[in-house]
């Protein structure tokens, strides 16, 4: 069980402290007194001081020990709560629709790699994909919309990134995701939906979803599209530079693909 550092740390500064609070109060003697003839009376007297200060500050080791404890206890609840929701929404996703739930995962696993390339702190990382695996969660809970085909088609204006984002806005672990999730059909030029947001006012998350979520598409051929290589969809993404696709994460997708494909042909050599 890990404890929290803040309690180790605790006493070994506290230790420190009564060090030096005893040297502070030798130093003032002994500028006052002219001799000291009783040397080991003197180193006595030393000890009972360091140990009365270190005794003094035992109970509050004990109740910032206890403190952390019961926090450490609350976290593990609150992570095991958290593992268990995810895993009830991964099922419903994938029993409602496998191809959806696999799209997610996938999707996911690119954004990762984007998020990777361009450095970003850890908590951002993790919540963008997480909105990444649960992006089109609205289309599992109302199929109704069109099932696949809202996949990129011209003029298509439906609702599945508001129901999306009205199923993840309770979750408080990444509270930023419910509004990752309602962009992710944003495009850089100002012509996607739902909001017709424009180049860095979408929401830097969606634009690395927007980018994979094509990609995935292309090459798994969801929503009716034909299947394309790998190498055709990123000059397909290519081309949406600065129009669908914010232009610097296109570099950085380019330059994960360009890994990807060399990868593949060092394999079959």
């Amino acid at each position: 069980m890990k404890q929290n550092h803040s309690v180790k740390l605790f006493l070994v500064a506290h230790f420190f402290f009564c060090v030096l609070v005893v040297a502070l109060f030798q130093i003032l003697e002994f500028s006052l007194s002219a001799f000291h003839p009783d040397t080991a009376g003197h180193r006595v007297f030393m000890v009972g001081q360091f140990a009365i200060l270190y005794l003094l500050g035992l109970p509050v080791y004990y109740l910032l020990s206890k403190h952390s404890s019961e926090r450490y206890l609350r976290n593990q609840i609150a992570e095991s709560d958290k593992e268990g929701f995810l895993a009830i929404l991964t099922k419903l996703i994938e029993e409602k629709d496998q191809a959806l739930g696999a799209h997610g995962r996938r999707v996911a696993e690119l954004v990762r790699l984007l998020c990777r390339d361009l450095r970003l702190a850890p908590h951002p990382t993790a919540e963008i994909i997480f909105a990444a695996l649960y992006h089109d969660i609205g289309l599992a809970i109302h199929p109704s919309e069109g099932g696949n085909s809202h996949f990129y088609a011209d003029g298509c204006r439906d609702s599945h990134p508001l129901h999306s984002e009205a199923l993840l806005r309770p979750i408080h672990y990444y509270s930023g995701a419910a509004g990752i999730v309602r962009s992710h059909h944003e495009r850089w030029d100002g012509k996607g939906y739902p909001d017709g947001l424009q180049g860095d006012a979408i929401p830097l998350g969606a634009r690395l979803i927007a980018v994979a979520d094509f990609f995935d598409t292309l090459t798994h051929g969801l929503g009716g599209e034909s299947l394309h290589s790998e190498a055709e969809a990123w000059r397909k993404i290519e081309a949406q530079k600065g129009k669908m696709f914010d232009p610097a994460a296109v570099e950085s997708f380019i330059d994960i693909i360009q890994v990807r494909l060399a990868a593949s042909a060092q394999r079959k050599v």
